[in-house]
């Protein structure tokens, strides 16, 4: 009898704390979770609303979408950055073509005297010796075997930072210092000592 006491004590005081204690701690968690969900969720409802007034007041422009028989730019990537002379230009072959046009400007509008070459390959190495530094833009287009012309690719753009003459650099500075006298020198540097006065 003391035994059966004892287990229904303590199943009576588990009982107890399950409905004193757990269930109200229980009730506040699920009612914390409920709250959070409802205030999240509201939060993204204010953000797609927002969302949506922004792309509602901007005009709607179609996506160009070039014609089948236009090249595609592979390479250089677009903005890449140089100090060679000498760029690979690469696009996507189109089966139709016989040759390619490859324009090469200094503006993006391709509106200043730009360079045009001529190849049957989809890969043309552009030398840029005599350019100064600055951005390049460059485009290309098929021309099919019958003459007529595909649409331009889009363009790229890279940037010819300008060779560096270490060479000459280091014959400067360490082989042949200046000496202040550019009337004999061999490469004047322009920085001629004063003449003191007599």
């Amino acid at each position: 009898m003391f035994l059966w006491k004892t287990q229904s004590s303590s199943s009576l005081m588990k009982i107890w704390i399950m409905r004193k204690i757990l269930l109200p701690i229980t009730g506040i968690i699920a009612a914390v979770f409920v709250l959070t969900a409802f205030c999240d969720c509201s939060m993204h409802d204010a953000n797609a609303e927002s969302s949506l007034n922004l792309i509602s007041d901007q005009p709607f422009e179609d996506v160009p979408i070039l014609p089948a028989d236009s090249p595609m730019l592979i390479s250089p990537v677009y903005d890449f950055s140089t100090y060679e002379n000498l760029i690979q230009l690469k696009w996507t072959s189109v089966d139709t073509c016989m040759q390619y046009e490859v324009l090469v400007s200094r503006n993006v509008d391709f509106s200043d005297s730009t360079t045009t070459f001529k190849c049957s390959d989809t890969l043309f190495t552009f030398n840029g010796e005599g350019l100064m530094r600055g951005v390049v833009f460059w485009k290309v287009r098929s021309i099919r075997g019958n003459g007529e012309f595909s649409s331009w690719s889009e363009f790229s753009r890279f940037t010819l930072l300008g060779r560096i003459d270490i060479d000459r650099d280091v014959n400067e500075r360490i082989v042949a210092p200046c000496n202040g006298n550019c009337a004999n020198c061999t490469r004047p540097c322009g920085r001629r000592r004063p003449v003191p006065d007599m």
